[in-house]
C-alpha cells in the first residue's frame, strides 16, 4: 500500500511542479482565453474560413518566441533550475522528508537528507 501512495502522491505532486513552471514561464499558452481563441482558430479551419497553415504558423511564432526565452540562462529572464520539492512522505532510512528531484535521467524520489555533510547524510539510495 505505500507504494501505491507514494506513486499516486508523487503524480500529484509532480503534475502541480510541472503546472506551475509552465504558468511562470508560458502564461499565454496557460490562459484559458488563449484556449478558448485557439478553439474558435480551430473551428474557423474546420468550417474553411481560415487556412491551417496560416493558424499553425501564427501560434508556432509566439511559442518559438517563449521557448528560446525559457531556454536562456535565468539570470537573461530564461526558466530557472528545478529545485527539489519535499513531499508528506517519510524517507524509510531515516525519517526525513523525502523530495522530488530531477536528474539527466529524469525525476525521482529521493531522501532531502541526501544532500547533507557525509556525516549526516542519509544512507539511502531512493
Amino acid at each position: 500500500m505505500f507504494a501505491l501512495k507514494t506513486v499516486a502522491s508523487m503524480r500529484k505532486k509532480m503534475g502541480e511542479i510541472v503546472t506551475d513552471r509552465l504558468e511562470e514561464n508560458f502564461r499565454e499558452l496557460m490562459n484559458y482565453d488563449f484556449t478558448a481563441q485557439m478553439e474558435d482558430s480551430l473551428d474557423q479551419v474546420a468550417n474553411h474560413q481560415a487556412e491551417w497553415k496560416a493558424v499553425l504558423d501564427n501560434f508556432f511564432s509566439d511559442f518559438t518566441q517563449q521557448l528560446d526565452k525559457a531556454e536562456k540562462d535565468p539570470e537573461e529572464g530564461g526558466m530557472r533550475p528545478n529545485q527539489m520539492v519535499l513531499t508528506s512522505i517519510d524517507c524509510p532510512t531515516c525519517g526525513r522528508k523525502m523530495g522530488i528531484r530531477t536528474a539527466s535521467t529524469g525525476v525521482f524520489l529521493g531522501c532531502s537528507g541526501y544532500a547533507l555533510s557525509p556525516k549526516e547524510r542519509c544512507k539511502n539510495d531512493h
